[in-house]
């Protein structure tokens, strides 16, 4: 199953508890996750490790405990050995775990994580839903013609805005991990 770093970020927001949100980096090969007060940027750096740098005030450090497999660099930190195998909600709850670790000093508890690191209420099967949802990208850019600039907005183009069109169910099966 493929996904994207606004997936994983997305799905990160969902998890975490307040008023956070998500915008697309550019070129789809980041994202930020905010609040009023915090900033976090999500993206692959070149080796290859799923990153989270942490834009804080100056006098503000990262606390010393965070989730297994997360090491702090200078600008943030970056998930070892984090693989797209891993699967979508998985690395979600490890990047939503690391954000809550840096806001509130100490790590979200992981221990009583359902599958795919979400929390599962006791006594409660879990399902799975298929769903189709599909987004709409808006792009702006000067361009000779309108071949031209189907041609290069991706390129070129800058996002002027996003949506989430209505979504479908596909499906719900009983999860059978």
């Amino acid at each position: 199953m493929q996904f994207s770093i606004f997936d994983l970020a997305r799905t990160a927001v969902q998890a975490l508890s307040g008023d956070w949100e998500v915008k697309r980096g550019a070129w789809d090969v980041s994202a930020v996750l905010s609040n009023e007060t915090r900033s976090f940027r999500l993206h692959v750096d070149e080796p290859g490790d799923l990153c989270l740098d942490y834009d804080r005030p100056s006098d503000e450090e990262l606390p010393e405990e965070f989730p297994l497999s997360v090491v702090v660099y200078p600008m943030g930190m970056f998930f070892e050995a984090a693989r797209p195998e891993e699967g979508l909600h998985a690395l979600a709850g490890k990047i939503a775990s690391a954000v809550e670790a840096a806001v509130s000093g100490s790590p979200a508890p992981t221990s009583d994580k359902g599958p795919e690191g979400f929390r599962a209420e006791p006594d409660r099967r879990t399902y799975r839903v298929r769903v189709r949802r599909s987004e709409v990208i808006q792009f702006t850019i000067e361009a000779d013609s309108a071949g031209d600039a189907e041609a290069r907005y991706l390129a070129d183009g800058v996002e002027a805005a996003s949506w989430t069109e209505p979504t479908s169910i596909l499906g719900v099966a009983l999860d059978q991990q």
